[in-house]
Formats: structure tokens, sequence, C-alpha cells
């Protein structure tokens, strides 16, 4: 799916990490854009996609079970796993 989002959906700037991805767009009316082609690719050949999951645009997102938080520079995990641990 990364493949084909960077070659035929035009969204180079894409990561996967198993069932996650990562799309970085060079605006906001970008990201929305790119988000919104890659939904209906999914809804078109049947991928199911969680509405709860999908956020964006944000400085701040959850991927592969840790925080990105781009204002702050930081990767962190996420306060409910650092309390059970």
């Amino acid at each position: 799916m990364e493949w084909i989002a960077r070659n035929k959906l035009g969204i180079p700037h894409i990561l996967h990490i198993l069932d996650d991805f990562l799309m970085i767009g060079e605006s906001t009316q970008a990201y929305k854009a790119k988000l919104q082609r890659s939904l209906l690719f999914c809804g078109y050949i049947g991928v199911l996609t969680a509405p709860k999951k999908t956020q964006g645009p944000s400085p701040e997102l959850t991927l592969a079970g840790t925080e990105l938080d781009c204002l702050k520079f930081e990767d962190r995990l996420p306060q409910e796993k650092v309390d059970r641990y």
C-alpha cells in the first residue's frame, strides 16, 4: 500500500509500520487532500480503516504505540503505558 500511495496516488511522504501509516503534507490543505485520496482508495479496495485512529493534521500524534511531538522534538510512551510498567 505504501508503494501504491507513493507511485499512484501522489503521496510521496508516507511511511508505514505494520498497520500504521504516517503521511506528511506540505500544508494543512495538501495533507487533507492526500488523506482523502488515501481513504477513498482504501474504501475502493476494501481495506478497513479506523476513523478513531485517523488523525491530523497535527504536530502531536500517536504512531506505533508512541506519541510523536514535533513541537518538542520528542517521542514518548503514552502515560497509560508508563503507569502500567
